[in-house]
């Protein structure tokens, strides 16, 4: 591996991450998004409790419309309705203690989530910061997640759309002024 461009996800004043698209010589590219605020498995668990809530709603409906008085059959509905209820509101309950830890944990970084496509590229986490480490040479463009401008690595042969930065300085400097932390480890 060639020196590294290290690319810091978050902006420097706002914490928010500037870096849309990280496109490499093979074509693959790393992209980063804002996740929504709810982690996919809370999401999951909220909908798993909506769903217990609901069905127990049914059951209840079903037996307050049908039923006029209390037999074997009605016991058992009455009795799974009440599971299905206590599990909501476990879940319920579970969900905010989990969506609570997991926003506190996350609000600095206002939940940016990285997707690596490009197998030669890996994240380094560190208490929460996390940076990408890419081989220079596998660095084909850059794109800002504001401004939607592009960076070519010249040495390539490519050419950019907007610009075409030729040297690794020159691509910190120009970058530096969005306030993007990207450095070249030596």
């Amino acid at each position: 591996m060639d020196n590294p461009l290290v690319i810091d996800c978050t902006n420097n004043n706002t914490n928010e991450s500037f870096i849309r698209e990280i496109y490499s010589v093979s074509g693959q590219f790393s992209r980063i998004y804002k996740n929504p605020a709810v982690p996919y498995k809370d999401m999951f668990k909220s909908t798993i409790g909506s769903v217990f809530y609901g069905l127990g709603v049914l059951f209840l409906t079903i037996l307050t419309g049908f039923f006029k008085k209390f037999d074997i059959f009605s016991v058992v509905l009455i009795t799974i309705a009440s599971v299905l209820l206590v599990f909501a509101l476990f879940f319920a309950i579970f969900f905010r203690v989990s969506f609570k830890k997991f926003k506190g944990a996350f609000n600095k970084f206002e939940h940016t989530v990285l997707i690596l496509d490009n197998g030669g590229v890996r994240v380094d986490m560190d208490d929460g910061n996390f940076s990408v480490k890419i081989p220079w040479s596998e660095v084909l463009a850059l794109r800002i997640y504001k401004e939607s401008f592009f960076f070519f690595n010249k040495d390539k042969g490519k050419q950019s759309i907007v610009c075409e930065m030729s040297h690794k300085d020159q691509v910190l400097a120009f970058i530096g002024e969005y306030g993007i932390n990207i450095r070249i480890i030596q």
